[in-house]
Protein backbone atom coordinates (compact mmCIF):
# COMPACT_ATOMS: atom_id res chain seq x y z
CA UNK A 1 0.00 0.00 0.00
CA UNK A 2 3.03 2.25 0.70
CA UNK A 3 3.81 1.98 -3.68
CA UNK A 4 0.08 3.34 -4.29
CA UNK A 5 1.22 6.70 -2.88
CA UNK A 6 4.78 6.52 -5.31
CA UNK A 7 2.91 5.05 -8.16
CA UNK A 8 0.37 7.52 -8.28
CA UNK A 9 3.24 10.44 -8.08
CA UNK A 10 4.70 8.69 -11.23
CA UNK A 11 1.69 9.18 -12.72
CA UNK A 12 1.04 12.69 -12.18
CA UNK A 13 4.52 13.30 -13.30
CA UNK A 14 3.95 11.60 -16.69
CA UNK A 15 0.93 13.13 -17.07
CA UNK A 16 2.35 16.40 -16.16
CA UNK A 17 5.11 15.69 -18.80
CA UNK A 18 2.84 15.03 -21.42
CA UNK A 19 1.01 18.30 -21.43
CA UNK A 20 4.16 20.01 -21.70
CA UNK A 21 5.22 18.20 -24.22
CA UNK A 22 1.85 19.00 -25.76
CA UNK A 23 2.29 22.56 -25.44
CA UNK A 24 6.21 22.25 -26.54
CA UNK A 25 4.76 21.28 -29.52
CA UNK A 26 2.13 23.82 -30.11
CA UNK A 27 4.15 26.92 -29.05
CA UNK A 28 6.78 24.77 -31.63
CA UNK A 29 4.17 24.90 -34.34
CA UNK A 30 4.06 28.60 -33.78
CA UNK A 31 7.29 30.01 -33.70
CA UNK A 32 7.93 27.59 -37.19
CA UNK A 33 4.61 29.51 -38.16
CA UNK A 34 5.74 32.97 -37.11
CA UNK A 35 5.26 36.25 -38.89
CA UNK A 36 8.78 37.91 -38.85
CA UNK A 37 8.13 40.24 -36.25
CA UNK A 38 8.20 40.42 -32.42
CA UNK A 39 4.81 38.44 -30.79
CA UNK A 40 2.86 40.83 -29.66
CA UNK A 41 1.70 40.66 -25.97
CA UNK A 42 -1.75 39.38 -26.89
CA UNK A 43 -2.57 35.68 -26.37
CA UNK A 44 -2.32 33.75 -29.59
CA UNK A 45 -5.45 31.89 -30.41
CA UNK A 46 -3.34 28.81 -31.45
CA UNK A 47 -2.26 28.61 -27.86
CA UNK A 48 -5.00 26.69 -26.06
CA UNK A 49 -6.39 28.42 -22.66
CA UNK A 50 -4.43 26.82 -19.41
CA UNK A 51 -6.49 27.27 -16.26
CA UNK A 52 -5.80 24.09 -14.67
CA UNK A 53 -4.75 25.27 -11.25
CA UNK A 54 -1.69 22.85 -10.14
CA UNK A 55 -0.61 23.78 -14.03
CA UNK A 56 -0.67 27.43 -13.40
CA UNK A 57 0.59 27.51 -9.74
CA UNK A 58 3.65 25.20 -11.11
CA UNK A 59 3.63 27.63 -13.68
CA UNK A 60 3.98 31.01 -11.16
CA UNK A 61 6.66 28.91 -9.15
CA UNK A 62 9.03 27.94 -12.42
CA UNK A 63 8.69 32.30 -13.47
CA UNK A 64 8.74 33.77 -10.07
CA UNK A 65 10.91 32.03 -7.95
CA UNK A 66 14.18 34.01 -7.41
CA UNK A 67 16.29 31.23 -5.68
CA UNK A 68 15.77 27.36 -5.02
CA UNK A 69 14.35 28.00 -1.52
CA UNK A 70 11.65 25.66 -0.39
CA UNK A 71 9.57 27.87 1.41
CA UNK A 72 9.36 30.76 -1.10
CA UNK A 73 8.19 28.35 -3.87
CA UNK A 74 5.60 26.85 -1.35
CA UNK A 75 4.07 30.99 -0.74
CA UNK A 76 4.13 31.40 -4.46
CA UNK A 77 2.77 28.40 -5.05
CA UNK A 78 -0.05 28.96 -2.22
CA UNK A 79 -0.38 32.40 -4.22
CA UNK A 80 -1.12 31.16 -7.38
CA UNK A 81 -3.83 28.42 -5.86
CA UNK A 82 -5.78 31.17 -3.80
CA UNK A 83 -6.27 32.95 -7.26
CA UNK A 84 -8.66 29.65 -8.30
CA UNK A 85 -10.51 29.58 -5.14
CA UNK A 86 -13.58 30.54 -7.07
CA UNK A 87 -14.77 28.43 -10.08
CA UNK A 88 -11.69 29.57 -12.53
CA UNK A 89 -8.74 31.43 -12.37
CA UNK A 90 -6.56 33.20 -15.33
CA UNK A 91 -5.08 32.16 -18.32
CA UNK A 92 -1.32 31.06 -17.68
CA UNK A 93 -0.81 29.77 -20.82
CA UNK A 94 0.69 32.62 -22.29
CA UNK A 95 3.68 32.38 -19.29
CA UNK A 96 3.71 28.56 -20.26
CA UNK A 97 4.25 29.22 -23.78
CA UNK A 98 7.03 31.55 -22.79
CA UNK A 99 8.83 29.07 -20.56
CA UNK A 100 8.90 26.57 -23.26
CA UNK A 101 10.07 28.81 -25.94
CA UNK A 102 12.79 29.48 -23.25
CA UNK A 103 13.66 26.01 -22.69
CA UNK A 104 12.02 24.36 -19.75
CA UNK A 105 14.62 23.46 -17.30
CA UNK A 106 12.84 19.65 -16.18
CA UNK A 107 14.28 19.62 -12.83
CA UNK A 108 12.89 23.02 -11.87
CA UNK A 109 9.45 21.99 -12.98
CA UNK A 110 9.23 18.96 -11.27
CA UNK A 111 10.21 20.94 -8.18
CA UNK A 112 7.45 23.60 -9.08
CA UNK A 113 5.05 20.47 -9.23
CA UNK A 114 6.61 19.33 -6.16
CA UNK A 115 5.88 22.43 -3.89
CA UNK A 116 2.42 22.86 -5.62
CA UNK A 117 1.52 19.57 -4.71
CA UNK A 118 2.81 20.03 -0.98
CA UNK A 119 0.78 22.93 -0.93
CA UNK A 120 -2.69 21.77 -2.35
CA UNK A 121 -2.25 18.62 -0.33
CA UNK A 122 -1.85 20.18 2.85
CA UNK A 123 1.18 18.29 3.56
CA UNK A 124 3.28 21.30 3.73
CA UNK A 125 1.76 24.13 5.18
CA UNK A 126 3.14 28.18 4.76
CA UNK A 127 3.27 30.33 7.26
CA UNK A 128 0.28 31.74 8.52
CA UNK A 129 0.98 35.29 7.47
CA UNK A 130 1.07 33.95 3.64
CA UNK A 131 -2.04 31.66 3.49
CA UNK A 132 -4.51 34.26 2.13
CA UNK A 133 -1.96 35.93 -0.25
CA UNK A 134 -2.43 35.94 -3.82
CA UNK A 135 -0.13 37.74 -5.33
CA UNK A 136 4.10 38.55 -5.53
CA UNK A 137 4.67 41.80 -4.66
CA UNK A 138 7.70 43.50 -5.61
CA UNK A 139 8.77 46.10 -3.11
CA UNK A 140 11.90 48.04 -3.16
CA UNK A 141 14.98 47.72 -0.59
CA UNK A 142 14.61 51.56 0.10
CA UNK A 143 10.41 51.90 0.70
CA UNK A 144 9.58 53.78 3.48
CA UNK A 145 6.48 52.47 5.42
CA UNK A 146 4.75 49.20 6.91
CA UNK A 147 6.38 46.31 5.60
CA UNK A 148 4.31 43.64 3.82
CA UNK A 149 3.42 40.85 6.03
CA UNK A 150 4.72 37.69 4.50
CA UNK A 151 8.25 38.14 3.03
CA UNK A 152 10.17 34.89 1.93
CA UNK A 153 13.79 34.70 0.83
CA UNK A 154 13.48 38.26 -1.07
CA UNK A 155 9.94 38.35 -2.27
CA UNK A 156 7.05 39.74 -0.88
CA UNK A 157 3.26 38.51 -0.80
CA UNK A 158 0.27 40.21 -0.34
CA UNK A 159 -3.54 39.76 -0.83
CA UNK A 160 -5.26 41.73 -3.29
CA UNK A 161 -8.75 41.96 -3.15
CA UNK A 162 -10.45 42.28 -6.52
Amino acid sequence: MSQLPAELRREQRRLALAILGLYALIATAIVVRGTGHDPAPVVDPGIPTVTQPRVCAAVAVYSQATIYDWSQHAVIARAALNLYQGETGPDCSPDLAKILRGGLDTLRWQRALDAVDAVDSGSYDVPLACARVNRVVHVPHDAVGPGPQCVIAGLAFAEVRS
